[in-house]
């Protein structure tokens, strides 16, 4: 989740450190490759991975495959 949140920083240009300025590059990878609507929507979708594990008792597998489906990035 602090990756995306990372990206949406860098995309907005953002004051202030990066969480996960050791990895910067791979980061700067996701801002050159979305945006920060859909990377907003993707910290979403890992909420709703948790929810489901946590509150519906969603078998942890399944929450994580439907999870890594959503955040799979979109095709240029």
């Amino acid at each position: 989740m602090s990756v995306y949140r990372d990206a949406i920083a860098l995309a907005t240009g953002a004051p202030g450190d990066l969480v996960n300025e050791d990895i910067r590059e791979q980061v700067q990878t996701i801002v050159d490759s979305s945006t920060p609507e859909l990377n907003l929507r993707r910290i979403g979708w890992i909420f709703a991975a948790r929810e489901q594990m946590l509150e519906f008792n969603v078998p942890v597998a399944l929450a994580l495959e439907s999870m890594m489906v959503a955040l799979k990035a979109p095709q240029r």
